[in-house]
């Protein structure tokens, strides 16, 4: 069994427009961004989702478009000391014991995620990577992953979306958090899988989690996406 996890849970603080909404409910097109997120996951691949910022609006929200199995998961402590993706992702272990997909909400991809025969991480070559965590391949294999540096030695940055095979070395590595800027970022399980093979993958990647992100990637998704 596989499942597909996307972290919902933070407030967004990246982008201006989620003051008074979840950022996975902002719209591009006619739909919520967690739709169009949720509509690459196959139907039948249970979901797993955690919330914790304007909660009732997100599970109000995705009840009403989707009928599927979908567990929702609170996260007690989503902004502050200590929070961060991964903390929220922690938080699912108990529902995630099988290869998983995870992703953040404020992300979006073209293509269609790959198969879980192996461990994968999404990639895209960015301009300033302070914000990101950048990676280090040789032969498509990750050997060094750099937190939110400014001037990384790589411009390849994680977007998000990882494809989990080995998943009891990435829950024992998450559990070892070393807090990034204070959040407990996803970076620890991540480097557990690296000693199990960890592939790039690249994506036609969006970000909506910054204004400008989220403004062009709207404007994108008006005149060129439909449901």
């Amino acid at each position: 069994m596989y499942k597909f996890c996307v972290l919902m849970a933070g407030r967004g603080t990246r982008n201006s427009y989620t003051k008074d909404i979840n950022k996975g409910l902002l719209p591009l097109g006619t739909y919520p961004i967690i739709v169009h997120i949720l509509d690459k996951a196959p139907k039948d691949m249970p979901v797993v989702l955690t919330v914790g910022y304007k909660a009732e609006q997100v599970e109000s929200c995705v009840k009403y478009y989707y009928k599927r199995d979908i567990t929702f998961v609170q996260t007690d402590k989503f902004m502050g000391e200590g929070s961060g993706p991964g903390y929220s992702l922690l938080q699912c272990e108990h529902y995630l014991q099988c290869p998983f997909i995870f992703t953040a909400c404020d992300t979006i991809v073209m293509e269609e995620y790959p198969l879980l025969d192996k461990n994968w991480i999404g990639i895209s070559p960015v301009d300033n990577t302070e914000p990101y965590l950048t990676v280090d391949s040789k032969n498509n294999l990750v050997t060094m992953v750099y937190d939110k540096m400014k001037n990384s030695p790589s411009n390849l940055a994680s977007i998000g979306v990882v494809g989990v095979r080995d998943y009891k070395e990435f829950w024992n590595g998450l559990r070892k958090p070393r807090l990034v800027n204070g959040e407990h970022q996803t970076t620890d399980g991540i480097n557990a899988l690296i000693e199990k093979g960890l592939e790039t993958v690249s994506f036609t990647w969006m970000d909506t989690g910054t204004t400008e992100g989220y403004e062009k990637t709207k404007r994108y998704f008006a005149s060129n996406i439909s449901r």
